[in-house]
């Protein structure tokens, strides 16, 4: 059997801002206010339904639980959320053994994520940045620092990751790793990314299936360690995945 493990935004599907105008572009989520915010292309409608007829796709995504249930998509047997820090059963419930798995490690990083939002919230305000601070987290467990940018300032964001964040994970490099994709600026723990969950839960799949083919698709440098956990990788041609090939061979 065929299982795809498959990133969502900037992969399936983007913001009405980077989806291209075009007839038969399709709402496949929603904001918390219920408006639309996330879009498909013909083409990326296309390419989903001929995989989904064709492999049982399950959805990796640093979107947290309430973001991920506003997506619209056909039902998936598991589903890994929070960068990797949750895994949903088809009831979308999380499992107990990676939860507990994922407690420890969200324990062990409160303190200092706490203490990142924190300085975070003074510098943007010393700075009198256009932007926020907050801790992600899920089901109980704090899980990553997160920053966007407000109003359309997104060297605000620039600032924030240059003059803040290199700074204090360079200090703790064995703590910590930032991520940065469009107005998503956020720092993890090094014991939270998609390729710990997308390791485990292949493993468990393959307990019932040894000949089990596993496909990743994925549009961000980071999801690139998950990606190889799988035996074959797929990336949108518009994408840092893209330019990042692209760039090794001119």
């Amino acid at each position: 059997m065929n299982h795809l493990f498959c990133d969502l935004d900037d992969t399936l599907f983007q913001s009405r801002r980077k989806t291209p105008d075009g007839p038969g572009v399709s709402v496949v989520a929603y904001g918390p206010d219920g408006a639309p915010n996330a879009f498909m292309t013909v083409g990326q409608r296309k390419a989903f339904e001929a995989m989904h007829g064709t492999m049982t796709i399950i959805p990796v995504t640093a979107r947290d639980h309430d973001a991920y249930t506003r997506v619209q998509l056909p039902p998936s047997p598991f589903a890994i959320i929070d960068h990797g820090g949750i895994i949903l059963d088809s009831a979308g419930r999380p499992l107990e053994a990676w939860y507990q798995r994922s407690m420890e490690h969200a324990i062990a990083a409160r303190t200092w994520l706490n203490e990142l939002h924190e300085l975070a919230l003074a510098f943007i305000k010393n700075e009198g940045l256009s932007a926020t601070s907050r801790i992600i987290g899920d089901f109980g467990l704090p899980f990553y620092w997160l920053s966007k940018y407000r109003d359309g300032q997104e060297h605000h964001l620039n600032r924030i990751e240059r003059d803040l964040l290199i700074p204090w994970v360079a200090r703790f490099p064995h703590l910590a790793w930032i991520h940065r994709n469009g107005n998503n600026l956020a720092v993890l723990p090094r014991t939270l990314q998609k390729r710990h969950a997308v390791r485990f839960l292949l493993g468990e799949l393959r307990k019932q299936d040894p000949t089990l083919v596993a496909w990743g698709m994925g549009d961000s440098v980071s999801d690139i360690p998950f990606l190889l956990e799988c035996d074959y990788m797929i990336a949108p041609t518009r994408s840092q995945i893209g330019a990042l090939v692209m760039g090794l061979n001119p």
